[in-house]
């Protein structure tokens, strides 16, 4: 049985946003695949950008957090859309 990391350490509730997090970012991706696919990637993996290359995210006692990293070139709409993304799960008012 696979264990759920993010649950232990987390709680069910954080880890099941974390999850819904994830999924959407690979949605962003998905809807802007001819973009990444013309960009070389930032690493030594992949032969293809990935949005992943571009963000960091901090889970703590006081929260969780997400910016795109400091050298981040991506275009202004995606990144638009990765925080609205971020905002509608972690910042929502239920």
């Amino acid at each position: 049985m696979k264990v759920d990391l993010n649950k232990v350490f987390y709680g069910e509730d954080a880890a099941e946003k974390l999850k819904q997090f994830k999924e959407g970012m690979l949605d962003i991706e998905k809807k802007n695949l001819d973009y990444f696919d013309n960009r070389s990637s930032k690493n030594d993996i992949e032969k293809k950008d990935r949005l992943h290359n571009h963000y960091l995210m901090t889970v703590n006692t006081r929260g969780i957090t997400f910016g795109f990293i400091n050298n981040s070139d991506l275009d202004e709409e995606i990144k638009t859309s990765c925080f609205k993304l971020f905002n509608s799960i972690f910042n929502s008012i239920n």
